[in-house]
């Protein structure tokens, strides 16, 4: 893949910045890092990379959405997460440089940062605070993996289907309140069928905490959904 410039306005020193492991961090530090990084351009749909690629890179996302996800030998996909902007990730990859571990894909028109791992270990071997911040960095991702697991594990569909749900709305709703998915992607992301994903959400919508539209769901009743999903009900 070749390197093209990024579209937007922010500048690459901006867009390193604005990163929640480079924040707070000296300016020298946040500069030595961008002079290092470079701009790679997705379609929506285009596939950053797949499972068992070399992993030497880490990236941050400038615009757009990254969803990580795995496939089964069976075709069936999962999707571990998505990616906003000012999200950084490969970064395990990048430092142990074994394979990827899932697979990367461009869920719009998208714009990242590529930084290698030679050049981001030359900055973290001259100051300290990089590594402590990736370090941290490295701990949250620990800590989501388990959580994920965990709910993979204990949870009912229905349950992990509204907080997933749930933080779909939190990070992707509109002004309205309404949520841009198909019911396939919503499936693919709680780890679910798409048959059960649509008697989960019609019976949601027959209590009215929610109303279902073409690839759109609104949110009516927060709380509700909110006290299902933490078994509070």
């Amino acid at each position: 893949m070749k390197p093209a410039v990024p579209r937007s306005a922010m500048t690459v020193l901006e867009a390193v910045s604005r990163a929640p492991l480079f924040k707070g961090l000296p300016e020298d530090v946040v500069r030595e890092c961008a002079a290092v990084a470079r701009p790679v351009n997705l379609r929506k749909g285009q596939r950053l990379f797949s499972r068992g690629d070399p992993g030497h890179t880490m990236f941050i996302i400038v615009k757009g959405l990254i969803e990580i996800s795995l496939t089964s030998g069976d075709g069936r996909k999962i999707s571990l997460n998505v990616m906003e902007p000012g999200t950084c990730f490969g970064e395990i990859s990048m430092l142990d440089g074994h394979p990827r571990s899932a697979d990367a894909m461009a869920g719009a028109a998208t714009s990242l940062l590529s930084i290698p791992r030679d050049g981001f270990l030359a900055v973290a071997r001259r100051h300290s605070e990089l590594a402590l911040s990736l370090t941290r960095a490295l701990s949250d991702r620990v800590r989501w993996i388990s959580d994920s697991v965990e709910e993979f594990a204990l949870l009912s569909i229905d349950r992990r289907l509204a907080r997933r749900l749930l933080i779909l709305f939190d990070r992707f709703a509109d002004d309205q309140g309404a949520l841009a998915i198909s019911q396939g992607d919503l499936a693919d992301f709680a780890g679910a069928t798409r048959e059960t994903t649509n008697r989960v959400l019609s019976s949601w919508r027959k209590r009215g905490w929610l109303a279902m539209g073409r690839k759109k769901i609104t949110l009516l009743e927060r709380d509700s959904l909110d006290s299902f999903a933490m078994n509070r009900e």
